[in-house]
């Protein structure tokens, strides 16, 4: 099984580039 690694990527629930969050069903699952 192979293991990825998410790091600050603003799919792991932080900001987009407009400002805000990103809407819940565009974040990392």
């Amino acid at each position: 099984m192979k293991t990825v690694l998410c790091y600050g990527a603003s799919l792991t629930g932080g900001y987009n580039a407009e400002g805000g969050r990103h809407a819940l069903p565009d974040r990392w699952p």
